[in-house]
């Protein structure tokens, strides 16, 4: 299986349909369904998952965080990003291009 392309600003992100969550005391608790692992996510890791509801991309997704947090532009696009390669990588989000 060939590895998917890097995430980039202009891709959509979504929640995949194949997983369960539960909110324990402000931490997400995420469960693949076809994998049986268990994710957690806390602070600013919950508040992307959170970006999620709805289809959207990156760069609303970031524009986002930058209204709500300070961060350099950089650096929220960067460490999005790499958030969001992890959550693909663990099959609980989906890419399409825009």
């Amino acid at each position: 299986m060939s590895k998917p392309a890097p995430i980039g600003l202009n891709d959509i992100v979504a929640k995949s349909e194949n997983f369960v969550e539960s909110n324990v005391d402000g931490e997400a608790i995420l469960m693949h369904l076809d994998e049986g692992n268990f994710s957690s996510l806390k602070s600013t890791g919950l508040r992307i998952w959170a970006e999620l509801e709805e289809p959207k991309t990156v760069a609303v997704i970031c524009q986002n965080l930058m209204a709500e947090f300070e961060v350099e532009e950089a650096d929220c696009q960067e460490q999005t990003i790499a958030f969001l390669s992890n959550l693909r990588e663990r099959g609980l989000i989906e890419t399409r291009d825009s």
